[in-house]
């Protein structure tokens, strides 16, 4: 594993702060529950931040 990869991993375990939690317990009635539309919507953004991260560092390598 990169370091790249570590750094990603934190990004991504940081970014969860109980909301998809919250978001499952309002659609399901259990915290353990899997609210659908919010884990798509929260994946994409991590893509995003990821791709924006991965530009940056193409344009300053540059």
């Amino acid at each position: 594993m990169t370091i790249k990869t570590l750094k990603t991993r934190s990004l991504c375990e940081s970014a969860k702060n109980g909301g998809c939690a919250a978001n499952a317990f309002h659609a399901t009635g259990s915290i353990r529950g899997v609210y659908e539309p919010g884990c798509e919507l929260f994946k994409k953004r991590i893509e995003c931040a990821i791709m924006m991260r991965a530009a940056e560092a193409d344009m300053t390598d540059r």
